[in-house]
């Protein structure tokens, strides 16, 4: 029976690549009753491992890939609950996190009405309605600056390294938070829209850009960087400057893979509900300066790697070295302060929320100045 349901199986993933999604979920699912059949034939005793948990695993997988993710987490629970073996028992609590994750992602029973964007984070920090401020406060910051900045890219903008959005854009677009949602964490984001703002920055735009098109686009940048499509997300980008801004943000605010495993963003436009799920840590987004080294089709020169610890006690875009503004961090090791340069496209939004706070700098050496790389809490 279990050979049956790997036949079923192995059509159900050739279906999935040529894009018929909806025989390859019903072929996984058909493939998941044979596996509970198979299953009948082993009692939750230590006897009938490790061949019960394989058969539970795999039942699991093909109600996961069946869209099935109700079925697909009882399942593993019945798994949990009885004598895996160590390596099946870590491969199931692997397809829990994913399971939850897709669960996030669906937001099942939540209204979501058009120009209107939610952000649900899931992980170890987040319970029933409950989540530190800290990790809160600061991804509602970001994702504002994501919204105004893309009104200002699609708007055709010049870049801005310095100075707030525009009133005219922020009386435009205005951003209410909505009543927080409970189960893992979210807040919804409605956008106000006034059509009258438009003259005060005619001199870019031909036309005021819709909220639609705007969430839209927040949405498709989020799913090519977790698609790693960096060549078609960069196409997207006529200022490379916007770009560099966005990863710089989305690294920002993207998983630490414990306290926040997953991050999932939605959208309704026009009555057309989407979603999308972030899930790759700041570790595994290149930054921008590694993109553009693999850009040239070469290895990056050698640098001499610096990280430094301490109090970031000054960041100032206004004394700017080329395309650099100045940060001052008072080190933790060796008291010295020590002067960082920070491309103009993160010191305000990426660097400048940390002021005063204790942080963890990376960065590289060349001759005597130190040029930065990263930034985070110490904490």
């Amino acid at each position: 029976i279990h050979n049956e349901a790997m036949d079923l199986a192995e059509e159900a993933f050739s279906a999935k690549k040529t894009g018929d999604r909806e025989n390859a979920t019903a072929l996984f699912l058909k493939a998941l009753e044979l596996e509970k059949k198979a299953l009948t034939f082993f009692p939750p005793t230590k006897d009938s491992e490790p061949t019960r948990s394989i058969l539970i695993n795999s039942a699991a997988s093909m109600a996961f890939h069946g869209r099935d993710y109700e079925q697909a987490e009882q399942i593993v629970s019945l798994g949990l609950c009885g004598y895996p073996p160590s390596e099946i028992k870590a491969e199931l609590k692997a397809l829990l996190d994913d399971i939850k994750f897709k669960q996030h992602i669906i937001m099942k029973n939540l209204e979501i009405e058009d120009n209107e964007m939610q952000m649900n984070l899931w992980g170890d920090a987040t319970g029933f309605g409950v989540i530190p401020i800290d990790l809160l406060m600061k991804r509602i910051d970001q994702l504002k600056t994501i919204f105004y900045r893309t009104i200002e890219r699609l708007s055709h903008i010049p870049y801005r390294s310095s100075g707030r959005t525009s009133k005219s854009i922020t009386k435009a677009y205005k951003l209410y938070l909505k009543g927080f949602m409970p189960g893992s964490f979210g807040i919804s984001l409605s956008i106000g829209e006034r059509l009258d703002q438009l003259s005060l920055f005619s001199d870019y735009a031909n036309e005021q850009i819709p909220v639609g098109s705007a969430l839209n686009e927040i949405l498709t940048c989020f799913e090519l960087l977790q698609q790693s499509q960096i060549n078609t997300l960069r196409a997207r980008f006529a200022d490379e400057d916007y770009l560099d801004n966005f990863i710089s943000i989305a690294r920002q605010m993207a998983p630490d893979g414990h306290e926040i495993k997953g991050l999932a963003l939605a959208s309704k436009s026009k009555g057309r509900l989407r979603t999308v799920g972030f899930r790759r840590t700041r570790q595994e987004i290149p930054t921008y300066e590694k993109l553009a080294v693999e850009d040239q089709g070469g290895d990056a020169p050698q640098k001499e790697r610096v990280i430094l610890k301490g109090i970031l006690k000054h960041a100032d875009s206004l004394k700017i070295e080329g395309k650099y503004g100045l940060v001052k961090l008072q080190s933790e090791e060796d008291k010295k302060p020590y002067t960082i340069l920070v491309p103009l496209t993160q010191i305000q939004d990426v660097v400048q929320p940390y002021f005063e706070e204790k942080v963890t700098i990376t960065g590289y050496r060349i001759g005597n100045k130190v040029y930065f790389d990263d930034i985070e809490n110490a904490e």
